[in-house]
């Protein structure tokens, strides 16, 4: 766009603008947080910390996918990276033809390895699909407003929980009381849990701050602050968090200015002169920054008929706000119903006999040292030690583990195999904990046949991919 004349730069219609800006900060932001985490893309290369025969299982999400080669992902991740640089630098006009390279690059890479459905890449997914469908229509920007806003809320409603207020909420208060020399010991329990419900409110408040016209920019400003001082919060300074979330709270508080800010301070577009561009006429411009010729996902077309793409449009966006309402069921995960820091996922424990212990991956880490010594009436702690597998995986990829049973009961397999024993893993798999006290139901299996059979209820493949 530095060849585009100002009058012709000025009459292009700022939904367009917003759109792009808002696409380049987030394909930048997803360059960053992709090299943060460049051994989840590009694990059986020379580019991993940790060689194939070490690093962290991939679970795919079928079964059919377990034999597919690894130079697969690579040529995934290129074509990623490709279309990314596209959306950077390329024509406006073509932003529907590196969108959907980006969109399809970035869907195989997840059904290759569940874990790489970070809430980013999750994100990311679900705006070049609309970008795909509509370019960049302002109806578009609307539908990732709503989308956004249902992330806050859903995040929210996540942490108005036993689990987040007891646990991982707490931790969240006292760290940075204690950076400031505030001991919270002799704090009552009740005072501390306020604080702690602080966070999900101030989340809650930031959704319906968003969805109203008259609050929208208040409310973006106040979003994009919220995460700065989130940034802070796990900076190495006080909680230590990974580069990743980092680089994800970043990508918020300027989404907030572009996504909500900016728009809502120029109003309608019909409103400030402007041609909006689900209504300007189709003619190409004479620039290399021509408009990229497509519909209006929302405007009349042909009459009172919209195309079936600009449903499906809807649909996908709608889906992806209204399907979190079935996470506490088990019938959507975690991640991608935005429960984040919410520490009530379903999850798996896995539990080797010490004597088997050196036949593991060297990667693999214990949550307890091998030479700890256990009480006397602790048979089981004498003979069993717990996989740090958060750790491992934390270690192996740069990004935390996928908060899901399913996810962790294929890393238990994995182990399993190479074992190849019935009698020296032990695996405990926890359900969703009840969001008012906490309890979970538990499943306790021990060897290899066990933990295959009990794969199999699930809906997804829990079985590892083949080196």
């Amino acid at each position: 766009m530095a060849n585009v004349p100002p009058t012709e730069l000025a009459a292009q219609p700022f939904s367009l603008r917003c759109n792009q800006n808002l696409c380049r900060w987030t394909a930048t932001c997803l360059l960053a947080l992709g090299l943060a985490s460049h051994a989840l893309w590009l694990p059986s290369t020379g580019w991993s910390i940790a060689s194939s025969a070490d690093s962290y299982p991939q679970i795919p999400m079928l079964e059919v996918l377990c034999g597919v080669p690894a130079l697969l992902d690579s040529l995934l991740t290129a074509c990623l990276v490709v279309s990314l640089l596209g959306l950077l630098f390329g024509p406006a006009a073509q932003v529907q033809r590196w969108s959907a390279a980006s969109c399809l690059a970035a869907m195989t890479l997840v059904a290759l390895d569940q874990q790489r459905l970070q809430p980013w890449f999750y994100q990311w997914i679900l705006f070049t699909a609309v970008w795909t469908l509509g370019g960049y229509r302002q109806a578009g920007l609307k539908l990732m407003q709503a989308l956004v806003i249902s992330i806050y809320l859903f995040s929210a409603l996540g942490k108005i929980d036993y689990e987040f207020l007891h646990t991982v909420g707490l931790n969240f208060v006292r760290a940075p009381l204690s950076v400031l020399g505030i001991s919270t010991e002799d704090w009552p329990l009740g005072s501390q849990l306020m604080l702690v419900g602080v966070l999900p409110v101030a989340e809650l408040l930031l959704a319906i701050g968003l969805c109203i016209p008259a609050t929208r920019r208040i409310a973006a400003l106040v979003a994009c602050l919220f995460h700065i001082l989130l940034m802070l919060l796990f900076s190495p300074l006080i909680l230590g968090h990974s580069l990743g979330v980092l680089l994800w709270n970043a990508q918020f508080a300027g989404q907030a200015i572009l996504l909500f800010y900016l728009p809502g301070r120029h109003g309608p577009l019909v409103q400030r002169g402007l041609p909006s561009q689900d209504t300007a006429p189709s003619t190409p411009q004479s620039s290399g920054a021509s408009l990229p010729q497509t519909k209006s996902l929302s405007g009349p077309v042909r009459g009172d008929r919209v195309p079936m793409w600009a449903w499906a449009a809807r649909l996908i966006v709608g889906a992806a706000i209204c399907l979190p309402l079935l996470e506490r069921w088990g019938y959507w995960d975690h991640w991608p119903s935005w429960a984040l820091y919410a520490p009530h996922s379903s999850r798996v424990e896995v539990y080797v006999a010490k004597t088997a212990w050196d036949r593991l991956p060297a990667q693999v880490v214990p949550a307890t040292p091998l030479d700890s010594e256990a009480e006397d009436d602790d048979y089981y702690e004498t003979l069993w030690v717990r996989v740090a597998t958060d750790r491992w995986c934390l270690a192996a990829t740069r990004t935390p583990i996928y908060p899901q049973s399913r996810v962790g009961l294929g890393v238990a397999r994995y182990l399993a195999e190479t074992l190849d024993s019935e009698f020296e893993i032990r695996v405990n798999v926890k359900s969703v904990a009840n969001r008012w006290n906490g309890k979970r139901d538990v499943s306790s299996l021990e060897g290899r046949r066990q933990i295959e059979n009990f794969g199999k209820t699930f809906w997804l493949n829990t079985r590892p991919r083949q080196p």
